[in-house]
């Protein structure tokens, strides 16, 4: 295994597991390595810091996936994926839909899976995790047994990697709708034809702590497929109005509020927000509580 060795100065940061190693943290760089090659972490001085991979073509030159000297094979995954899981085994009393690798979080860098009643959601955004993924698909289709696993790699994450990027069912099969469970509220996911890796999961305990100041008329901005508004409703909102520009965000939204028994004291929204809010300005529009949830700006 080839050997990076890193500047004094980087060393306090990794003996604290900071998973990362920027290029102009790196004094040698051993030559011809390939995108995503395993290599060796050390200092100058000859002590062993770490095993992670490298590749050139990003900022973020060496992730860590090891501070101990040990082997990566599927062993490896296979250990680090196991506590992974026991990690989540609590979050299984109050949902079904749940991130189970974190990537750097579980010592994975690159690696994001979410589970959706029993069918996974996928990125593999790195070229060191791309090296590994038939490794990765072996562990867990052993572990977990899932019925189908599709493939939502980040696009703009793998372009900096020089990787191309490919949508798609690469396990068993995908239903247009799973339905998931959270705090004894539904939602729809369509693993085909949605952000992100599917569904805001990170939001949960958000949604939970919003809908405990949910009383009188709520305005639910960008609400997507309606998370917020919806929990609002049912701790006792008497109105949730929800608005959002996305075709597929109001298809999904309008599902969802099926699918949760609101048929009354809720409207939906389909307009640029901006424009939207400038309207109920000129009108003279009061909420007792706004919810801005955007998950995305542009940047110039």
């Amino acid at each position: 295994m080839k050997k990076v060795i890193v500047k004094n100065n980087v060393i306090p940061k990794l003996k604290r597991f900071f998973p990362w190693v920027y290029r102009n943290e790196l004094k040698k760089i051993p030559k011809n390595v390939k995108s995503g090659e395993l290599i060796s972490i050390f200092s100058s001085d000859g002590k062993f810091l770490g095993i992670g991979y490298i590749n050139l073509n990003s900022v973020i030159t060496v992730r860590v996936l090891s501070f101990n000297k040990e082997k990566i094979d599927i062993d490896f995954f296979k250990r680090r994926i196991v506590k992974a899981l026991e990690k989540r085994n609590n979050l299984k009393n109050i949902t079904n839909g749940y991130r189970i690798i974190h990537s750097e979080a579980d010592f994975l860098p690159g690696l994001i899976v979410d589970f959706y009643d029993n069918y996974l959601s996928i990125q593999i955004n790195t070229a060191g995790m791309e090296n590994f993924r038939q490794e990765i698909l072996s562990v867990l289709i052993d572990l977990i047994k899932p019925k189908g696993i599709y493939e939502k790699s980040d696009k703009k994450s793998r372009e900096k990697e020089g990787l191309k990027t490919e949508e798609k069912t690469i396990y068993g099969s995908i239903p247009n709708e799973i339905i998931i469970y959270e705090n004894n509220l539904r939602f729809v996911v369509d693993l085909t034809d949605s952000q992100k890796t599917g569904f805001y999961l990170d939001q949960r305990k958000n949604r939970m702590i919003v809908s405990n100041y949910s009383e009188g008329k709520i305005l639910d901005l960008f609400s997507n497929s309606g998370g917020f508004g919806i929990y609002s409703y049912h701790k006792g909102a008497d109105f949730v109005k929800f608005v959002d520009i996305s075709p597929n965000a109001i298809k999904h939204l309008k599902r969802n509020c099926e699918i949760n028994k609101i048929k009354k004291n809720y409207s939906i929204v389909k307009e640029d927000v901006f424009d939207f809010l400038k309207r109920e300005e000129e009108k003279g529009e009061k909420y007792d509580l706004i919810i801005i949830d955007r998950s995305i700006f542009p940047c110039p």
